[in-house]
């Protein structure tokens, strides 16, 4: 018989839960009746008090063996709702809005959520949103979202804050929120209120003071709940209770002495995030670097084994995978299986440029490989120091199919960040926020990304700013296909129309930004961010020591692809005519395979074939400094990202059929420098040749996926193998990679039998998720993968 261990006994309990889960009212219950409460006072205070209410009221529970306490909702497995973001979806179709039947809504509580809905249609960013945007503008706007062309995606994000950053953690295990608060109290103290801009500081501040509290208060409640919990326990559990008991009394108020109360702060932490706002991709950085002296002390001084630290290692893992997204139909559609992006960065370097890898690095890997959740997301950051042995140890957690952890290379990333002014000791301190986005932990603010499918650019580009789907002219007229007299007419007009809809994007979402900011002032994550308090400003504006908002484009690969076989095809070889493409795209290739199989041949991105290769370089380094150039507010620039998250499966639901031979409605390339799915036909060395043309020096983020057979990583050699393969990418500019490894025969299976494979974990974009809880298009994208040997 086998003997579970306490992570997998817990983990099994939470996976069952899943399928029994519902939406918890609580929070937006406690946030309405303070909102009512305090009309009339400043936003930073309201928001505040809120919070306060939040956490002070909001029910709690420890669940049986867990080590850890503290969640994201009133019940386990349960999804909070943040009417304060958007509110109308709700009222629009209570009964019948893709989230509400993902979660079982009882009865009893729509009239309860109908009369929260009411409160807050007037009074949420959505709601602020639409009422200031120029009507003239509007229809525009609406064209070109996820509802009609899904060229930028910002219907979605107006349902939360921005994110994929990291707050410091590490000051509050150190400092504890009572020392934090000390700063807050003195800086009230230091402020001489004589205009706008101290009244503003003041109330700020006091709004942070009062969140300060909250979170104390909120550690205190599970103290007391313990040791009630403790009172009817016997044994080792009633040892473990009282320990929680006496953890929650210490911290995050006070600073952590040992390795538990800092795993402890931590999670606090991150749980507050979450209870305050909407954040997405909020992750707790380096947790091997912050936690290592306290680990390192415990071990030395006998007070803690390694196999405890796994054992709550384990528990951390649990706890992240239970965050539950209840949102807009928009956000289902773009992140597909409830993306949560909580990234742990691994490895890297210190302060001095040495290997920062330590004994807890490997420990956070083996406590992925004995409980198998989706989250957190393990990243290694890999450098010219780094141990073999630490890769080896991620690339075994890779061979058991969860998708992770990814790879980033040191090389790339931090010439970056020092190219945007971040001192080099910050820049090697970097740690990846959401998916792959390198930050400075604590110094930077929620991101306000900018969310562009650039092939529906191309497909515009093609009918004169017409859009045959919707038979509407949506993009401005840059001249039919037909009438281009040669191949650079037709890279202009895909250009005029990318840089038209890049401005018009840039000023949505600095509209949102500046909304948010007015509207939904975060003061627990911005008295967690470096310099809000000495500013008295928050995150989302210009209180963070630095900015990291970009301009993510997606699908750049099938513009390339389209863009060679035109190129090729039609300008070149003259195999096919102009209109006899136009009118091939029109009917979807209906009776013209003949002509299809043509354009397939065409060259393709992913095979190490310079003719598509070197012009999609190109096309990437015409796109970032376009990108450059936009404005993104409060004095800064928008920065070149690319990578997908999982909006290329709806974004193709809206694209016709391409020059590439891609039929209408079939998914879009994921990643960004991941091949269209099937293109690469000449092995994965072929893939890494191609992406190292691309220069990802001066771009943000990049993601290239890669999805493996399982008989390739079997053995030791086959884990060098794959090591090899990444060092080589990363020696030749590479930024990013990561693996999928599952056979398509088990993917299709899954598919057509879910419920034999409920713990199937698949890395879709820049995160891993449940497989069977993945949308239908994006489970067929997953499955038409290419799948490598390593040979």
């Amino acid at each position: 018989m086998v003997v579970l261990s306490r992570g997998q006994q817990l983990w099994n309990k939470k996976v069952e839960e899943r399928s029994k889960a519902e939406i918890s009212l609580e929070r937006a219950r406690l946030l309405t009746a303070s909102w009512k409460e305090t009309d009339g006072l400043p936003i930073a205070i309201r928001r505040g008090k809120a919070f306060e209410k939040i956490v002070s009221e909001i029910p709690i529970f420890i669940d049986d063996e867990q080590l850890l306490v503290g969640d994201f909702s009133a019940k386990s497995g349960f999804a909070e709702w943040y009417p304060e973001f958007s509110a109308a979806w709700v009222l629009k179709d209570v009964s019948s809005e893709k989230a509400l039947q993902v979660f079982k809504l009882k009865d009893v509580s729509k009239n309860q959520m109908i009369e929260i809905a009411e409160y807050w249609s007037e009074k949420c960013v959505e709601s602020a949103f639409f009422k200031y945007v120029n009507p003239e503008k509007l229809p525009e706007w609406m064209e070109m979202s996820e509802e009609n062309c899904y060229i930028q995606r910002h219907l979605s994000l107006l349902d939360r804050l921005g994110g994929y950053h990291s707050v410091n953690y590490e000051k509050v295990i150190t400092k504890g929120l009572s020392g934090i608060l000390e700063e807050v109290e003195q800086e009230i103290k230091s402020t001489v209120i004589k205009d706008d801009e101290s009244f503003n500081k003041v109330n700020f501040l006091k709004g942070c003071a009062i969140a300060l509290n909250g979170g104390i208060k909120y550690s205190k409640r599970y103290a007391v709940l313990a040791r009630e919990m403790a009172e009817k326990a016997e044994g080792k559990r009633k040892a473990e209770l009282l320990k929680i008991a006496e953890n929650c009394d210490r911290v995050p108020e006070k600073p952590a002495r040992n390795f538990y109360e800092g795993l402890q702060s931590l999670w606090f932490v991150h749980v507050l995030e979450y209870l305050e706002t909407r954040a997405e991709g909020e992750s707790p950085g380096r947790i091997d670097q912050y936690l290592y002296p306290y680990y390192k002390n415990d071990i030395e001084e006998g007070t803690l084994t390694r196999e405890e630290v796994i054992e709550l290692l384990e528990c951390l893992r649990i706890k992240m995978s239970t965050l539950r997204q209840f949102s807009n139909k928009y956000f289902y559609e773009g992140t597909s299986g409830e993306a949560q992006f909580h990234n742990v960065t691994l490895g890297g370097q210190d302060k001095n440029g040495n290997d920062a890898t330590n004994e807890l690095s490997y420990l956070l890997l083996e406590a992925a490989i004995r409980t198998r959740t989706p989250h957190p997301t393990l990243s290694i950051r890999m450098h010219d120091k780094l141990p073999d042995e630490l890769a080896l140890k991620g690339i075994e957690l890779i061979s058991t199919g969860v998708g992770f952890p990814a790879f980033f290379n040191d090389n790339s990333c931090i010439p970056f960040l020092l190219d945007m002014g971040v001192p080099i000791e910050d820049a090697r301190n970097y740690v990846l926020g959401g998916c792959v986005v390198p930050n400075i932990a604590g110094q930077i603010g929620p991101g306000q990304p900018i969310s562009f499918h650039l092939t529906k650019c191309l497909e515009l580009a093609l009918y004169d700013g017409f859009d045959p789907r919707s038979g509407k002219q949506v993009g401005p007229h840059t001249g039919k296909f037909e009438d281009f007299k040669n191949f650079d007419e037709v890279v202009e007009a895909f250009k005029k129309q990318t840089e038209h809809f890049s401005i018009e994007a840039a000023t949505i979402m600095n509209i949102q930004r500046c909304l948010r900011e007015q509207m939904i002032c975060p003061v627990f994550n911005d008295v967690l961010t470096d310099d809000c308090i000495k500013k008295g400003k928050s995150s989302i504006g210009a209180g963070a020591r630095y900015q990291i908002h970009y301009h993510n484009g997606r699908t750049m690969i099938n513009v390339a692809d389209s863009l060679a076989a035109i190129k090729k095809c039609v300008f070149e070889d003259k195999s096919v005519s102009k209109k006899e493409l136009i009118d091939a795209l029109r009917c979807n290739f209906k009776e013209k395979e003949d002509m299809r199989k043509i354009l397939l041949s065409a060259p393709k991105y992913g095979n190490d074939d310079d003719y598509v290769d070197t012009l999609c370089d190109e096309l990437y380094r015409w796109w970032r400094e376009m990108v450059v150039k936009l404005d993104a507010g409060y004095g800064v620039s928008y920065m070149p990202a690319a990578y997908s998250v999982g909006g290329h499966t709806t974004a193709g639901e809206r694209t016709g059929a391409l020059p590439s031979g891609r039929p209408a409605g079939v998914s879009l390339a994921e990643g960004s420098l991941s091949p269209a799915q099937g293109s690469d036909t000449n092995g994965p060395t072929a893939v890494i040749n191609s992406c190292c043309k691309i220069d990802q020096s001066k771009i943000l983020a990049t993601l290239l996926n890669m999805k493996f057979h399982p008989s390739a990583l079997k053995t030791v050699d086959d884990r060098k193998k794959l090591l090899a393969l990444i060092k080589t990418y990363f020696q030749y500019g590479g930024k990013h990679v990561q693996f999928n490894v599952v056979d398509k025969n088990t993917l299709v299976e899954a598919k057509a039998h879910p419920e034999q494979h409920r713990n199937l974990i698949v890395r879709v974009a820049g995160y891993s998720a449940f497989f069977t809880e993945l949308s239908p298009t994006m489970q067929d994208e997953i499955i038409a993968r290419t799948e490598h040997t390593l040979g």
